[in-house]
């Protein structure tokens, strides 16, 4: 507030204009005033001497107090306005207190003009304070980073910042039906029946510290959402106030981080079972061989020989696997890109057939020859033979398993098909994630750590090439990748 009070005294009568001075004085009042009798004096005052309060008689020659009022309110209506007048009958200053007076003095009682003026002037301040911290609240409500609201002892939401608006699609001052905030909460659990406990809880007055608790939400769109929330009773009110922080990425990450820890559980468990699968084969075996006291068939020593092989070569594709997975993970893949036909590419993986089934049998179909590509042809077989391992891996027996190859606009399309059981589709989006095996890691039937169809796809990608799956019509798998030309 200013050191001096500046009042605007509207008064056609220099005596009583000097009355109201005295008065001022007499109450202690330090001020400056400005003394009008005309409209237009008083319309330039008003905006030039700028009062903190004006002080009016109610019947002036040309020009009311009633009209005087009626401007000041339209134009400052944060300015009190006091009549000071020697005629007013109580209707009539109760018509004024409607319009926008801010009291009544008459000029026969004078001593109550020191105590108006001051009263007229403290609730002024007292507004100001109020509209200040309103204005601060709102600062913070609107600019604290998570969805806020207020909620009536209904739980009716009152009013919302952004926020709010952003977490659960509900537009701030958007004309709609009252939202109640139990209408948000999901439903799928004991949310509802705890979100009113702690409603309860916290407008019974119980404590003066905010309530935080877990809950999931649902957004407008039908989204749920897991929320932390704190919520505390405005003070002075049965209202309470509720902060939302969304954290669905947090605990949809915590849950992944969780399910690739019990996957590289599942996986450290499997690698060490298909490594010592086939060392204890070649140890066995070895140990059988140098036993000069065991005389062993000629027939059985070559597939003694032939089992040691199948059990080296095994161990070598899980050292490679291994090798590719770390070279992918730290140092990227090195690439030696080259300019092969595609077709004699496919032929060549399809008649190695090493480690296969004897009654399997391959069909290689050209459906239309893509000529050249530029790849990386160890890789690319690498990627080949992987898909086509699986393919008799899965298979029954007896079965085929077909490749065709097509040129496509700008790309050689490959397809590796089978009639094994197919993926079930809640896995198809997963199979090329690391460590990720469809059937139980456990108690897998068949060999293998789940880095197969992993490394495969990153071997396309590093090529610039897609792979993806299809189930097979009639049944069983199809496995597709792309080369760009």
């Amino acid at each position: 507030m200013r050191e001096k009070i500046r009042i605007l005294i509207l008064e056609d009568n220099a005596a009583d204009a000097e009355l109201v001075q005295r008065e001022l004085e007499k109450a202690g009042l330090s001020f400056v005033a400005s003394i009008v009798a005309a409209k237009w004096e008083f319309l330039q005052q008003l905006d030039v001497f700028d009062p903190d309060i004006i002080l009016s008689d109610y019947k002036l020659p040309g020009f009311d107090g009633i009209s005087a009022m009626r401007v000041a309110v339209a134009r400052k209506p944060e300015i009190p306005f006091i009549f000071v007048t020697g005629e007013m009958g109580e209707e009539r200053a109760i018509d004024t207190l409607k319009e926008g007076a801010t009291d009544y003095v008459l000029k026969q009682r004078l001593a109550r003009l020191g105590p108006a003026v001051e009263r007229a002037l403290a609730e002024v301040e007292e507004k100001s304070q109020r509209r200040r911290a309103e204005e601060n609240y709102r600062t913070v409500f609107e600019t604290t980073g998570t969805a806020m609201c207020v909620l009536g002892e209904d739980s009716v939401v009152l009013s919302a910042n952004r926020g709010f608006e952003r977490l659960l699609g509900y537009a701030v001052g958007e004309p709609e039906p009252e939202v109640r905030f139990k209408q948000v909460v999901s439903r799928d659990g004991s949310e509802v029946e705890d979100f009113y406990r702690y409603h309860r809880e916290v407008l019974s007055g119980g404590g003066t510290d905010p309530v935080f608790f877990k809950t999931r939400v649902v957004h407008r769109d039908g989204r749920t959402l897991d929320v932390l929330a704190s919520m505390g009773r405005l003070p002075g009110t049965r209202n309470s106030v509720l902060s939302l922080i969304d954290v669905t990425r947090e605990k949809k990450f915590e849950g992944e981080l969780k399910e690739r820890a019990e996957r590289l559980r599942d996986f450290l468990t499997v690698a060490s079972h298909e490594i010592r699968h086939p060392i204890t084969v070649i140890k066995g075996y070895t140990e059988m061989l140098e036993d000069v006291d065991i005389e062993i068939p000629e027939d059985m020593v070559a597939d003694i020989y032939a089992s040691m092989d199948d059990a080296a070569d095994r161990l070598i594709r899980i050292v490679t696997e291994l090798m590719d997975m770390s070279l992918i993970e730290n140092d990227g893949i090195e690439l030696d890109m080259t300019s092969c036909e595609m077709k004699e590419l496919v032929l060549e993986a399809a008649t190695d057939k090493r480690g296969w089934r004897a009654d399997r049998h391959v069909e290689v179909e050209v459906l239309s020859d893509p000529g050249l590509a530029t790849v990386d042809r160890v890789r690319f077989m690498y990627v080949l033979d992987e898909l086509l391992d699986n393919a008799d891996k899965y298979s029954p027996e007896g079965s085929p398993v077909s490749v065709t190859l097509e040129a496509r606009a700008g790309i050689a399309l490959v397809s590796v098909l089978d009639r094994g059981p197919g993926i079930p589709e809640s896995d198809r989006e997963r199979v090329f994630e690391r460590f990720y095996q469809v059937e139980d890691a456990l108690n897998h039937s068949q060999p293998g750590m789940g880095l197969g169809l992993y490394i495969v796809k990153q071997l396309l990608d590093a090529q610039g090439g897609k792979i993806w799956y299809e189930p097979r019509d009639g049944g069983g798998s199809a496995f597709r990748f792309s080369i760009p030309k």
